[in-house]
């Protein structure tokens, strides 16, 4: 570059510079060459539009886009190219606004309309419709004021701008689009077109055209529309697996994807594929707890030693949740519990059943205890309070619960408590005053089984709390106390049954009501068994 300085190019050094700036970009496309290359081109005295172009682009494939937008922007007259360019910058940045802008400049900016411009014209209108944004444009921003050197040209323009801003397509222009596009050689605009159908969900079309596009290729925008469409028209399942499959194997992660293949596997039983795409899908989305719990059943259905051992990893996976549903939760833990991982399954619902209102988990952690009597559940019983368990003690005839934690051990009342034993008592004289308080130690366990008392016991006193079950007390040296306690819950209701079931036939036997809403009311619209009786 020295020597250039000095030589008969010396008028053309700075156009030199910049080529080089750019070939060093272009051969590495280094980040730190980009900003070389822009700082070189802000130096330049003559900026010519092609630079501008290559420099613009430059920093956004380098994820530069706002250094970009802003070279683009102080420029006063932009080229066609350049406008397309501020575009796609945009439309990255996700800045729709800006994005309509400058769509409608590039629009505007092209006055003779060469052979060169169609196909970015035509996707551009279709991305517009694919973005949602056709309703912030008129069919004459893109089909006016322009002077065609292809007459053909016009046509597609006018017909396309027809099918995408027009609430009500032209049926003519729709079957001229399509004839193109069934016969047309060049694949680019038979898939522009095939896109242009899916964005204005003429889904029949689009299958068709993009069916014609697709073969012999596995990936793309095409092949995406294409899944769509297929499942938009309700297409039979065997297609539309094969191109989801086609797209899991061959093509970039999509999660839609992935949730429709599993739903339509699921309703061909199809456990061994699910397991494996979900596998496929928690890589990208560890976090996703619905997905874990269809990958939980399906490990479940399918039952057998290496599936197995697949389970045993359930509960680290559920850790990679940051949030998830309680009955996604619900899923894994009794999935692991039936394969032997109780105490995992315990442990996992602990946490979340630890709040009274969070019924779904209590209940859950409830049923795993009833569900199971064997010496495998990790409920543990104390003789003696010793430094970690829980407590359940009574004063005034209500129950309360404490872990004996080394901070709780500092309080007056529950450092009383070690070394005593269940139906011990505590007396304990409050710091002012001369009251004293009496604690009845009723019982001492684990974690686990703390939890399962303080579930019954919240039964027992918020009836009203959403708990699926009740307790019942019984007098074991009274033999009818079972008798009169299921009396005491549900005679009324019986009572209230046997009455309403007199009104209701009092009114049939007056005419009131029909036969059939006779039976409707006392038979739960089973017609047989109440016209039999």
């Amino acid at each position: 570059m020295e020597k250039v300085k000095d030589s008969e190019l010396n008028d053309n050094f700075e156009r030199i510079e910049f080529l080089l700036a750019f070939t060093e970009y272009s051969l590495t496309g280094d980040k730190d060459k980009a900003l070389i290359l822009e700082s070189v081109y802000h130096s330049l005295l003559d900026k010519q539009p092609t630079m501008t172009i290559q420099t613009a682009n430059a920093l956004q494939l380098s994820g530069m886009i706002d250094r970009a937008i802003n070279l683009l922007e102080v420029e006063e007259d932009l080229t066609s190219e350049a406008l397309l360019l501020l575009v796609i910058c945009y439309q990255q940045k996700n800045d729709m606004s800006n994005y309509c802008i400058a769509a409608k400049k590039f629009a505007k900016s092209i006055i003779k309309f060469e052979d060169k411009y169609l196909l970015m014209f035509l996707n551009l209108m279709v991305e517009i419709r694919l973005l949602g944004q056709h309703s912030k444009f008129i069919k004459c921003d893109f089909d006016s004021s322009k002077t065609y050197v292809n007459d053909e040209n016009e046509k597609l323009v006018n017909a396309v701008a027809n099918l995408i801003f027009d609430d009500k397509p032209s049926g003519e222009n729709c079957d001229f689009l399509y004839q193109i596009a069934m016969t047309n050689e060049d694949p680019v605009l038979v898939e522009i077109l095939g896109s242009a159908f899916f964005a204005s969900e003429a889904y029949e079309s689009a299958l068709n055209v993009l069916a014609r596009h697709l073969e012999g290729k596995s990936a793309g925008r095409a092949l995406s529309q294409y899944i769509h469409a297929a499942s938009k028209m309700g297409k039979d399942y065997k297609h539309l697996l094969q191109l989801l499959e086609n797209w899991r194997l061959t093509s970039p992660f999509n999660a839609q994807f992935c949730r429709l293949e599993v739903e339509l596997r699921q309703d061909l039983v199809d456990w061994k594929t699910i397991v494996d795409i979900c596998e496929y899908y928690l890589e990208h989305l560890p976090d996703d707890s619905a997905m874990l719990a269809v990958y939980a059943n399906s490990l479940h259905l399918l039952n057998n030693e290496e599936y197995n051992l697949k389970i045993a990893t359930l509960s680290d996976r559920v850790k990679l949740c940051d949030a998830h549903r309680p009955q996604h939760l619900i899923v894994v833990c009794d999935v692991l519990f039936i394969h032997g991982q109780i105490e995992a399954a315990f442990e996992l619902l602990y946490p979340g059943s630890l709040d009274p209102e969070a019924i779904e988990l209590r209940t859950a952690f409830a049923k795993l205890v009833l569900t199971r009597d064997d010496k495998n559940l990790p409920l543990t019983e104390y003789e003696v309070v010793k430094t970690g368990c829980f407590v359940k003690y009574e004063r005034e005839d209500r129950a309360y619960y404490v872990e004996l934690t080394e901070d709780m051990l500092n309080h007056q009342v529950y450092s009383s408590f070690l070394g005593k034993c269940k139906e011990d008592t505590v007396t304990v004289k409050r710091q002012i005053g001369n009251i004293k308080d009496t604690f009845k130690i009723t019982r001492i366990m684990n974690k686990y089984l703390a939890l399962f008392d303080q579930i019954l016991n919240q039964s027992k006193e918020d009836p009203y709390a959403g708990l699926p079950f009740s307790l019942m007390n019984f007098d074991v040296n009274n033999p009818g106390s079972f008798i009169e306690t299921l009396q005491s819950m549900f005679g009324d209701q019986n009572r209230i049954s046997e009455h309403t079931k007199d009104v209701n036939f009092d009114a049939y036997y007056n005419e009131e009501i029909s036969l059939s809403e006779l039976i409707s009311l006392e038979y739960n619209e089973k017609f047989i068994n109440g016209y039999y009786n």
